[in-house]
């Protein structure tokens, strides 16, 4: 007996892609996918090769050398209280500055507003091309152990004005930071000759005082000797230099009148003050440190801005590729609605 079998069907969703028939689908609208490609790749270049091009130009700075900050730590060997400046410390200087609110708003003030601004903006236009200057201006500050270099980068239309602005924008830098140390060492200077200048015055004050004390002495002592009728030192004796204090009588009367005639005809007591000379020296020296060196950097430029020559916008061949991509997907999809919105 045999047994009827039923045949084996293959249901097909109706949900289910069918690739044949999406393929049959898209070749038969190729022309349509292909229009679409070619009209946004189309856009796509006349944007890529029509819109204005953007340059970036850069600049680098590394630490100052020990042979850039001599002529500032040279007041050092004047005197010891003063503290030097090491490259670590200067090139923290630098980068406050260089990454400071003021020096980008006077740079936005003096430089870059006139440029782009020629009559007075209004409030509303001020602050809207300030926000667009702080996206064009960047100042990358150097991270923990990833070297010690900085970089200024400044984008624009104008390879030459951006390049120029930039080593600008890093000359104003290093002139604030060389004129904070200067303004401190200058500082430091003033208050150390004050001192010295008031211990030299009190010195020869002193002197002069002891000059008037000896006088008062000497002229009591010469009173003395007259008195008593010694003219010259006793023949038995110490020499004349031992007779001070009490003593100072025994030298006679005739040393002791040339002695007051020395003493009061002396007008500058310097010759007779031990501390005076080092005193003198070291005021002389504080007085001839050149307070604007030439040679002052707190920071070495590792690298000047340079005009660029290839624009960073727009990115031509990105963009043509975006623009085939973009249109192809477009005619892809817009072939697809069509034989949709067809199907009954």
């Amino acid at each position: 007996m045999s047994e009827d079998r039923a045949p084996y069907h293959v249901n097909h969703h109706p949900d289910e892609i069918d690739l044949r028939e999406l393929a049959c689908t898209l070749w038969a609208q190729k022309v349509l996918i292909v229009l679409c490609t070619v009209v946004i790749t189309g856009l796509a270049a006349a944007y890529a090769f029509l819109s204005t091009p953007v340059y970036e130009a850069e600049g680098l700075t590394l630490p100052a050398t020990p042979a850039d900050l001599a002529s500032y730590n040279v007041v050092t060997q004047v005197d010891r209280n003063f503290e030097s400046l090491d490259p670590d410390t200067a090139y923290k200087i630098f980068l406050r500055h260089l990454n400071s609110a003021s020096l980008k708003l006077d740079f936005f003030d003096n430089y870059y507003l006139p440029e782009v601004h020629a009559e007075e903006p209004t409030a509303a236009e001020r602050e809207r091309l300030w926000k667009r200057f702080n996206k064009e201006l960047s100042v990358a500050l150097p991270r923990n152990n990833e070297g010690d270099l900085a970089t200024v980068t400044m984008q624009g239309e104008s390879p030459t004005v951006i390049s120029e602005w930039v080593n600008q924008y890093i000359k104003d830098a290093l002139s604030r930071s060389n004129n904070q140390v200067l303004s401190t060492l200058e500082s430091a200077i003033s208050v150390r000759l004050q001192s010295t200048e008031s211990e030299i015055a009190t010195l020869r004050e002193s002197a002069e005082q002891e000059r008037l004390n000896q006088i008062a002495r000497v002229e009591e002592a010469l009173h003395l000797a007259r008195s008593v009728g010694l003219e010259t030192p006793p023949d038995s004796g110490n020499l004349i230099t031992s007779y001070t204090g009490e003593t100072t009588y025994l030298r006679g009367a005739r040393a002791l009148e040339s002695e007051l005639q020395l003493l009061k005809a002396r007008d500058n007591n310097d010759p007779y003050i031990k501390e005076l000379p080092e005193q003198l020296r070291r005021l002389n020296v504080l007085q001839k440190i050149n307070l604007q060196p030439d040679s002052l950097s707190v920071a070495s430029i590792d690298s000047w801005s340079v005009p660029p020559e290839a624009p960073i916008k727009p990115k031509k061949a990105l963009i043509l590729l975006l623009g085939i991509v973009v249109g192809g997907m477009l005619g892809v999809f817009i072939a697809l609605m069509r034989h949709w919105l067809k199907k009954p």
